[in-house]
C-alpha cells in the first residue's frame, strides 16, 4: 500500500510539473522550459520504475522519446502535444486506475477528502449543513493553474494568500524560487488534511520560498495585507473558496468584502485608468470647493430605493413651498444619486447636486436625454467618462482614498480625498461628512427588497430581488437583501460610527420610511422633519 501511495504522490508531481512545461513551451517560454526538462526526464524515470505503471510504460516511453525528437527539433508545438496526449493521457489513466484499488481517504462529518478523475485529491468542507468544494472533482492542477496565472504580476516579489484548501494554487504561485508566498490558513485542520492527502509536504522540502502560516481568525494576514498595501512589490490573494468554509459568520463577511474589493478593482483596472485620465483632464473643480455650501446644511440624500415612491411627492412640496417663500429652507440642500436624477427633475424637487461614481458605461443612462441639465455633478475620479464627456452642468471631481493615482493627484493638489464603500451612497455620505453637513437626511435608503422591488420606480414586486438573505428593517421586522446590499449597510453603519468616534456634529436620520435598519441613524418620518 506504501508503494502505491508514493507512486501516486510521485505520478501527481510529474503531471503537475509537465503541465508548467506545456504552459510554457505554447507561452513561447522556451528558456523556462529548457530550463525545466532535465528535472521533468528524471521525475518521468522514476514513475515509470514502479510496478503500477504496468503495460503502459512502453507506450509511454516510446511517446516519450517522440516527445524528444520534437523538442530537439525545437519543435516546441509537436513536443507539447506529445507531452499532453502521449504522455500524460496514459500516465493518467494509469493513475485512476491504481487510485480506484485505493481505500477512501479520510472523511467524516464535516470534512470529506476525495480522489479526483485525474487522481489527484479534492477536499470537501460542511458548513451549515452545506457542503463546499475547495478543488476541482476532475483536474485540480490545472484550475490552480489557471488560477495561479490571474494572480501573478511582473514585479511582485511576495504573495501574501488567505486560504489554502490543498495548496494546488500555492505550489504554482510558487514556481519562481525569487517569489516569496506566504499562505495563511484559519483551520489547522485543514492544513493537516492538505499535508497528509496532496504532494504539499515534498514542494515544502523542496521550496524554501512556500510558507505554510496556521492563523486562527485571519489576523497573521491581516496584519501582513495592511503592511503589504504600503509596498507596491507585494500583493494580496484571497482563495474564494477557502472564504466560503470559514465557520464564524463575522469573519466570513469580513474577509469576502475584502475580496469583492480586490475582484472589482481587478475586474475595472484597465477602465478605471481610461477614466481617471480622461475625468481628471477635463473636470476644473473638485469637491473641496462645495465646503461652504454643504456645512452647516440640512442634506437630502436620495438614494435610489423603492420606499422613494412613498414620500418623494412630500418632498417635491416642500421644496415648491421652499421657492415661494411659504417654508424654511435656506439651509438646506438636496443631493441625489445618478440613479434618481431623472425622477427628482421630473417630479420637480430641484436637487442642488447630483452623484455619480460607476466606472461602467451602463451608467450613462442615469444623464441620457438630460445632458444639458445645470445640476451640478460630482463626479467619482473613476466614474464613466463619457459623463463628464456630455454632461453639461458645472462638474466637480472627487478623488478617493483607495485608488493610487487619485490619491496622488490630491496629495499633490492638498485636495480631500474620499471613502466610496463601493457604492454612489455610501460615497455621498462620506462626502456629506468631510465637508460639514449639520444633518444628513437619507430618503430611497431601503439596502433591501422593500415590497418585493429592487429600486424606486417599479411598481410590481421584481423577480431579481429574491434573496435568502434576512434582516431587519426599521420596523424590526425581517426583510430581503442582497449580500452587495448588506456590505453597503454595514459600510454606512461603520462610517456613520467612525464620524460620531470623531467628534462629528452630523446627524443621520433615516426619512425613508421604509427598508432595512441602519444603525446609528435615527428614523424619522419626513413630514417631521420637513415640520
Amino acid at each position: 500500500m506504501q508503494d502505491i501511495t508514493t507512486f501516486r504522490f510521485r505520478a501527481q508531481l510529474f503531471v503537475r510539473n509537465a503541465k508548467i512545461w506545456i504552459r510554457r513551451a505554447r507561452n513561447q517560454e522556451i528558456s523556462l522550459a529548457d530550463n525545466q526538462l532535465e528535472w521533468l526526464i528524471g521525475e518521468l524515470e522514476t514513475v515509470l520504475s514502479h510496478s503500477e505503471t504496468g503495460v503502459a510504460a512502453p507506450m509511454v516511453l516510446e511517446n516519450f522519446n517522440l516527445f524528444m525528437e520534437a523538442y530537439q527539433n525545437r519543435d516546441y508545438i509537436l513536443a507539447a502535444d506529445y507531452m499532453e496526449s502521449g504522455v500524460l493521457a496514459p500516465l493518467q489513466d494509469v493513475v485512476t486506475e491504481v487510485v480506484s484499488a485505493l481505500p477512501e481517504p479520510e472523511s467524516d462529518g464535516e470534512y470529506r477528502v476525495e480522489y479526483t478523475a485525474s487522481g489527484m485529491t479534492t477536499v470537501a468542507k460542511q458548513i451549515h449543513g452545506k457542503w463546499f468544494y475547495l478543488h476541482s472533482n476532475n483536474c485540480p492542477a490545472e484550475d490552480a493553474m489557471a488560477l495561479a496565472n490571474t494572480w501573478q504580476e511582473n514585479g511582485v516579489s511576495r504573495y501574501i494568500v488567505a486560504g489554502l484548501g490543498f495548496g494546488y494554487q500555492a505550489v504554482y504561485l510558487s514556481e519562481n524560487p525569487l517569489v516569496q508566498v506566504e499562505v495563511y490558513e484559519e483551520d489547522e485542520r485543514m492544513v493537516a488534511l492538505a499535508k497528509a492527502w496532496s504532494d504539499m509536504p515534498v514542494t515544502l522540502r523542496e521550496r524554501k520560498n512556500l510558507r505554510i502560516i496556521h492563523d486562527p481568525g485571519y489576523r497573521k494576514f491581516a496584519e501582513a495585507a495592511q503592511e503589504a498595501e504600503r509596498h507596491p512589490e507585494e500583493k494580496i490573494c484571497l482563495y474564494y473558496p477557502s472564504l466560503q468554509t470559514i465557520r464564524e459568520d463575522s469573519l466570513r463577511d469580513r474577509m469576502n468584502r475584502l475580496f469583492m474589493q480586490i475582484d472589482n478593482a481587478k475586474r475595472w483596472a484597465g477602465n478605471l485608468l481610461l477614466n481617471f485620465r480622461y475625468n481628471t483632464s477635463r473636470i476644473s473643480h473638485e469637491i473641496g470647493e462645495l465646503k461652504e455650501k454643504f456645512q452647516g446644511k440640512t442634506v437630502y440624500l436620495i438614494a435610489g430605493g423603492p420606499s422613494l415612491d412613498g414620500n418623494i411627492h412630500t418632498l417635491v412640496s416642500h421644496r415648491k413651498a421652499v421657492l415661494e417663500g411659504k417654508e424654511q429652507g435656506a439651509d438646506e440642500l438636496v443631493l441625489t444619486v445618478g440613479t434618481s436624477l431623472k425622477r427628482c427633475i421630473a417630479e420637480g424637487v430641484s436637487p442642488d447636486y447630483a452623484i455619480i461614481t460607476d466606472p461602467k458605461e451602463s451608467v450613462y443612462s442615469q444623464i441620457q436625454g438630460i445632458e444639458d441639465s445645470s445640476v451640478p455633478m460630482i463626479l467619482l475620479s473613476t466614474a464613466f467618462a463619457w459623463i463628464a464627456r456630455d454632461y453639461q452642468g458645472k462638474k466637480y471631481l472627487a478623488c478617493q482614498t483607495g485608488y493610487e493615482l487619485a490619491e496622488k493627484m490630491a496629495e499633490e493638489h492638498g485636495w480631500q480625498t474620499v471613502a466610496s464603500g463601493s457604492s454612489v451612497t455610501t460615497t455621498a455620505l462620506d462626502i456629506c461628512i468631510r465637508l460639514g453637513a449639520a444633518r444628513v437626511v437619507f430618503l430611497g435608503l431601503d439596502l433591501a427588497f422593500t415590497g418585493g422591488r429592487s429600486h424606486q420606480g417599479v411598481k410590481e414586486a421584481d423577480s431579481n430581488a429574491v434573496s435568502e438573505l434576512m434582516v431587519p428593517d426599521i420596523y424590526g421586522n425581517p426583510v430581503a437583501t442582497s449580500k452587495n446590499l448588506n456590505l453597503y449597510r454595514e459600510w454606512l453603519e461603520r462610517r456613520i460610527a467612525r464620524a460620531k468616534k470623531e467628534g462629528s456634529l452630523t446627524e443621520f436620520i433615516d426619512a425613508s420610511e421604509g427598508g432595512a435598519r441602519v444603525e446609528g441613524t435615527q428614523i424619522v418620518k419626513l413630514s417631521d422633519i420637513i415640520k
